[in-house]
């Protein structure tokens, strides 16, 4: 058995685009030790299907990050915490996510649900959502025009900076360490 406890999060507001550090405790009340790098090795997973705090540099997939490192071990009637990252999403004020702990081989961890949470400040530039399209992705353009090549596909709901207006409908979008590009305003909404 285990039980985990968020001990903190960031503490205060906290930017979108910023990356910070959460902290859980974990104790281990059960019988054997669990171990990073191996079959025992506790990861997190987002009750949704992709986490708004997925962190591309550290986590395992959009909707899971690795609690423990390869050489952490965790002895029964330990304690110990365990750092993560988090991504801070487009979004304003307080934001929650639930996560439940389960083993890198998908073995799930009863009562080991718990809450990450977040205030995040309103941000200086314009933000915009992608609405939803037929296709669930939305093409982005290398110039400001539907005849201009396809450089890449956002997803609908995700969120981004605004940085330039071309005044023909098309606006051009930060997209991060991708770079930018252009889409149709027709399928934003602005926040």
């Amino acid at each position: 058995m285990l039980t985990a406890s968020l001990v903190s999060g960031p503490d205060g507001n906290v930017n979108p685009g910023d990356v910070v550090d959460g902290r859980i405790t974990l104790k281990n009340t059960g019988e054997f030790g669990i171990y990073g790098d191996s079959v025992s090795e506790l990861v997190a997973s987002s009750v949704e299907s992709t986490s708004k705090f997925y962190e591309a540099g550290s986590w395992l997939s959009t909707s899971q990050f690795s609690v423990m490192g390869a050489n952490d071990v965790l002895l029964p009637g330990s304690e110990q915490d365990f750092l993560y990252k988090l991504f801070v999403p487009l979004y304003f004020g307080d934001q929650q996510e639930s996560f439940s702990l389960q083993t890198i081989e998908g073995g799930e961890i009863n009562n080991s649900q718990f809450a990450i949470k977040l205030s995040i400040n309103k941000p200086a530039g314009t933000v915009v959502e992608v609405k939803d399209t037929e296709t669930g992705w939305l093409r982005v353009r290398s110039q400001p025009s539907g005849a201009a090549t396809e450089i890449e596909r956002i997803s609908t709901g995700e969120r981004y900076f605004q940085i330039e207006d071309a005044g023909n409908g098309w606006v051009k979008l930060d997209l991060g360490a991708r770079g930018s590009g252009w889409v149709s305003r027709f399928y934003l909404n602005y926040l």
